[in-house]
């Protein structure tokens, strides 16, 4: 499975037909190899700036949320350096129709041959 198809997976429907996954992305974040690997539409534009102030020091997203795609963000809840989580969850600023989304982050080891599974 490539990463694109596992982005895609990461889409579709459950068992129920609920759709959880609206847009999703796979990035590096290794220094000197910021970038994306794989991402639907909507997140196509994410930035290698972006990606390392994702992966560095999060200690003023309290007062100054990241950009994502180029979508101002603010903190929810910082749990990337918890062991068992490795995630930080955001909510998009409103767009033009007032709508706001939810984000989560999340940090996996790299050089895993196999791709995690969707249960």
């Amino acid at each position: 499975m490539s990463w694109n198809a596992y982005v895609d997976s990461l889409k579709m429907p459950d068992e129920k037909g609920i759709v959880a996954v609206e847009e999703a992305a796979l990035c590096g974040i290794l220094p000197g190899k910021e970038g994306v690997w794989a991402s639907s539409e909507g997140l196509a534009s994410i930035t290698e700036d972006e990606i390392k102030k994702l992966a560095g020091d999060r200690k003023d997203f309290g007062q100054c949320g990241p950009c994502i795609a180029g979508v101002k963000c603010r903190m929810i809840r910082d749990s990337m350096d918890d062991e068992t989580l490795h995630s930080l969850d955001l909510k998009t600023a409103s767009d033009n129709e007032g709508n706001t989304y939810n984000i989560c982050v999340g940090k996996s080891e790299s050089g895993k041959n196999t791709l995690p599974e969707r249960h």
